[in-house]
């Protein structure tokens, strides 16, 4: 997700030419598709809108270390594997922050909440392409 917004900000291409068959075969994986990596951007960044986060401040506010990146993915995966908490959390346009604080560190909850709301959206939207940036 942060590479994909340096790479649209500075507009650098990250493919060379590739030969026409990978080309048609991504192009006919595109088409099996119901929706483009673009539109699904747009939306993602419509949604994160509701929550008070612009996408283009994400860079700045994902976490630096790998260790702090993967407790919040871990935050944001409970949050989306629960479904009381989904709810809270889709209708509050925000984090059950006094709910998790019972299983989760609050000064993690509350440094990378912007990052846990973007993977939580991410998750909960099952927003295909985004997923490829999450950590498995």
């Amino acid at each position: 997700m942060i590479s994909w917004l340096k790479r649209r900000k500075m507009n650098i291409k990250t493919h060379s030419s590739p030969d026409l068959a990978s080309r048609s075969s991504a192009a006919a994986h595109l088409q099996t598709k119901s929706i483009s990596p673009d539109k699904e951007i747009e939306h993602y960044k419509s949604r994160l809108l509701q929550f008070g986060i612009n996408i283009y401040e994400m860079p700045k506010l994902t976490p630096q270390s790998k260790k702090s990146r993967l407790d919040a993915y871990t935050i944001a995966s409970y949050i989306a594997n629960n479904t009381e908490l989904k709810s809270l959390f889709l209708t509050k346009k925000g984090l059950p922050a006094s709910q998790l604080s019972e299983k989760f560190p609050s000064k993690s909850i509350r440094r990378y909440t912007p990052y846990i709301i973007a993977v939580a959206l991410i998750i909960i939207e099952d927003y295909e392409y985004l997923k490829g940036y999450l950590p498995e």
